[in-house]
Protein backbone atom coordinates (compact mmCIF):
# COMPACT_ATOMS: atom_id res chain seq x y z
CA UNK A 1 0.00 0.00 0.00
CA UNK A 2 1.11 3.66 -1.10
CA UNK A 3 0.63 6.88 1.01
CA UNK A 4 1.20 9.84 -0.50
CA UNK A 5 1.18 12.73 2.48
CA UNK A 6 0.87 16.29 1.91
CA UNK A 7 2.68 18.99 4.61
CA UNK A 8 1.25 22.99 4.15
CA UNK A 9 1.08 23.65 7.53
CA UNK A 10 3.40 27.23 7.28
CA UNK A 11 6.18 27.88 5.41
CA UNK A 12 6.80 24.49 3.35
CA UNK A 13 5.01 23.04 0.53
CA UNK A 14 6.47 18.86 0.72
CA UNK A 15 4.77 15.67 -0.68
CA UNK A 16 5.75 12.60 0.54
CA UNK A 17 5.54 9.15 -0.11
CA UNK A 18 5.64 5.53 1.81
CA UNK A 19 4.46 2.56 1.49
CA UNK A 20 2.76 0.30 4.66
CA UNK A 21 6.75 -1.06 5.54
CA UNK A 22 7.61 2.50 6.37
CA UNK A 23 9.64 2.92 3.13
CA UNK A 24 10.17 6.41 2.26
CA UNK A 25 9.88 6.75 -1.42
CA UNK A 26 10.06 10.80 -2.27
CA UNK A 27 10.34 13.49 0.47
CA UNK A 28 9.68 16.53 -2.03
CA UNK A 29 9.60 19.81 -0.64
CA UNK A 30 9.96 23.75 -1.61
CA UNK A 31 10.60 27.01 1.17
CA UNK A 32 8.52 29.99 0.71
CA UNK A 33 11.60 32.06 1.86
CA UNK A 34 10.17 35.92 2.72
CA UNK A 35 12.37 38.69 1.82
CA UNK A 36 12.19 39.92 5.34
CA UNK A 37 10.30 39.23 8.40
CA UNK A 38 8.24 36.35 9.31
CA UNK A 39 5.88 34.21 7.40
CA UNK A 40 2.98 36.69 5.69
CA UNK A 41 0.16 33.63 5.74
CA UNK A 42 -1.11 35.14 2.33
CA UNK A 43 2.21 35.59 0.67
CA UNK A 44 2.71 31.63 1.92
CA UNK A 45 -0.71 30.58 0.84
CA UNK A 46 -0.43 31.90 -2.95
CA UNK A 47 3.60 30.23 -2.89
CA UNK A 48 2.16 26.89 -1.92
CA UNK A 49 -0.52 26.94 -4.72
CA UNK A 50 2.73 28.00 -6.98
CA UNK A 51 4.25 25.24 -6.32
CA UNK A 52 1.70 22.18 -5.77
CA UNK A 53 2.40 20.98 -9.32
CA UNK A 54 5.79 20.67 -9.40
CA UNK A 55 6.41 19.25 -5.77
CA UNK A 56 3.85 16.39 -7.03
CA UNK A 57 5.52 15.62 -10.73
CA UNK A 58 8.91 15.60 -7.99
CA UNK A 59 7.52 13.54 -5.88
CA UNK A 60 6.17 10.60 -8.14
CA UNK A 61 9.62 11.13 -10.54
CA UNK A 62 11.38 10.36 -7.83
CA UNK A 63 9.46 7.71 -6.20
CA UNK A 64 8.77 6.13 -10.25
CA UNK A 65 5.77 5.72 -9.66
CA UNK A 66 2.14 7.37 -11.37
CA UNK A 67 -0.44 9.29 -9.04
CA UNK A 68 -3.11 6.16 -9.93
CA UNK A 69 -0.34 3.99 -7.99
CA UNK A 70 -0.75 5.82 -4.72
CA UNK A 71 -3.77 4.11 -2.83
CA UNK A 72 -3.83 6.63 0.10
CA UNK A 73 -3.97 10.47 0.33
CA UNK A 74 -3.28 12.34 3.65
CA UNK A 75 -2.28 16.02 4.53
CA UNK A 76 -2.03 18.05 7.80
CA UNK A 77 -5.09 19.41 8.80
CA UNK A 78 -2.87 21.31 11.77
CA UNK A 79 -1.90 22.92 13.67
CA UNK A 80 -0.99 25.71 11.13
CA UNK A 81 -1.16 28.31 9.38
CA UNK A 82 -5.44 28.38 8.23
CA UNK A 83 -4.53 30.08 4.50
CA UNK A 84 -1.19 27.65 3.90
CA UNK A 85 -3.62 24.32 5.28
CA UNK A 86 -6.48 25.30 3.29
CA UNK A 87 -3.97 24.49 0.08
CA UNK A 88 -2.73 21.26 1.50
CA UNK A 89 -6.55 20.18 2.27
CA UNK A 90 -7.52 21.37 -1.22
CA UNK A 91 -5.09 19.63 -2.85
CA UNK A 92 -5.47 16.58 -1.27
CA UNK A 93 -9.31 16.89 -2.66
CA UNK A 94 -8.03 17.74 -5.90
CA UNK A 95 -5.95 14.26 -6.30
CA UNK A 96 -8.52 12.06 -5.00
Amino acid sequence: MLSLGIESTAHTFGIGIIDDKGKVYANARDIYRPEAGGIHPSKARDHHKAVAETILKKALDDAKLKLSDIDIIAYSAGPGIAPCLGVGLDFSKKLS
